[in-house]
């Protein structure tokens, strides 16, 4: 999502490891972390946040893109490979009107719809039609001006990358390993394999997801290992590794390409955050559903805000919030990072799940099985418009 308008000031929370929340005062292996949101040292007038692994990327309403934190790979656009703790404005882009970070590279959209992207390409993330360890200037990805499109969207995920055309024509591209991808191609690999396997294969160019030729995407949402897009007339497809449920259809098969989350869609869910392998959405009727992995649940957190120790095979819903409405207000957004999850209420924000770096943004490092107010209490909570999760941090505009 990008606001109208003027936009706002960024707060930031969560892991501070790698400068990834612009704060300007800390090192790289600093062990703090900041359970609490802070005010980021940024132009005031953000219309759009992303937060990736280990760094950020802020969208201004002139068009200006800021990046700060964690820059080995060339993620951050400023031409060289070091970390920032302050943001700083990513000159060699032309105005633009959208900006994702994914895992360790980034891709930026001018207002012109064409697409730019720095960072690690090992797996042909950036869409160069070539490999690169690491990219560290902003460079014009040409395959989109050959093919004749203009891109309204981009997302950066775990080493892939997708674009979405002005007319809902979807393009992806990086590694192949997990058919995160959704090009039809070879059988998909167990979620966390990622963890000791090399690449398998790159898309090195764009490529037409065909299965959704003549369905206009709306959005797509990454996980680390699997797909969700919202297409414009509010149905949701899936595919990837289907490990932890993450489709919310009750099995854990593989999908090599796009298929309906039937189960989804009789929710009526329109709007999605996807984590690493969990999702929580809003149904037309306002209510809040989760489905997805819950593995690790004591070491790692509760992530689907309740009690109970099963794992949602199929989506189920979050109740605190139709109990807690009169205070909360309406969903206005979502977000979702590594076992933890966030939402943006019209009077206040409210994280759950795994709280190990301050995640959760409300004040302690302790665990939460059900929503808690980001910001200590009800009273203190930030009113925000937007947020976007990263692995272990969270970037929000301010109202």
């Amino acid at each position: 999502m990008r606001l109208p308008g003027r936009g706002g000031a960024v707060h930031a929370w969560g892991a501070v490891r790698s400068n990834r929340l612009g704060f300007g005062s800390l090192t790289l292996w600093s062990t703090a972390n900041s359970n609490q949101p802070h005010k980021v040292d940024c132009p005031p007038d953000a219309v759009q946040v992303s937060a990736g692994s280990g760094h950020s990327a802020i969208l201004t309403s002139r068009g200006e893109v800021w990046t700060f934190g964690q820059g080995d790979r060339g993620q951050l656009g400023h031409g060289n490979f070091k970390d920032s703790s302050n943001p700083k404005k990513v000159e060699a882009l032309p105005p633009c009107q959208w900006v994702s970070a994914g895992s360790d590279h980034t891709l930026a959209v001018s207002k012109e719809g064409f697409v730019f992207g720095f960072g690690n390409c090992t797996y042909g993330q950036l869409g160069l039609g070539t490999r690169a360890f690491r990219v560290g200037t902003p460079k014009l990805v040409t395959a989109f001006q050959d093919l004749g499109e203009r891109i309204s969207k981009v997302t950066a995920g775990y080493r892939v990358s997708a674009a979405i055309t002005d007319n809902g024509k979807l393009y992806t591209f990086g590694c192949k390993n997990y058919n995160s991808l959704g090009h039809d191609q070879k059988p998909a690999i167990v979620l966390f394999d990622y963890l000791r396997i090399g690449a398998r294969g790159a898309q090195a160019i764009p490529k037409l997801v065909t299965a959704l030729r003549n369905q206009p995407v709306e959005d797509i949402h990454f996980g680390t290992a699997h797909a969700l897009a919202v297409l414009r007339d509010k149905r949701i497809y899936g595919w990837g590794t289907g490990a932890g449920y993450v489709f919310g259809d009750g099995t854990q098969k593989p999908r090599l390409k796009p298929e309906e989350c039937v189960e989804l869609n009789q929710y009526g869910v329109e709007k999605i955050a996807v984590g690493s392998a969990h999702a929580v959405g809003v149904t037309r009727t306002g209510s809040v559903i989760h489905w997805g992995y819950k593995e690790h649940v004591n070491s790692f957190g509760i992530t689907f805000g309740e009690t109970s120790a099963h794992m949602p095979q199929h989506p189920s819903a979050v109740y605190w919030f139709s109990e807690n409405k009169h205070h909360f207000g309406d969903i206005v957004g979502l977000g979702a990072g590594l076992h933890f999850s966030v939402a943006i209420g019209e009077k206040g924000t409210v994280a759950w799940g795994w709280n190990s770096k301050g995640q959760l943004g409300e004040g302690t490092v302790t665990n939460s099985a059900e929503p808690v107010y980001v910001g200590r209490h009800r009273l203190s909570s930030p009113k925000l418009q937007m947020v976007s999760c990263g692995t272990m941090h969270s970037l929000a505009i301010g109202r």
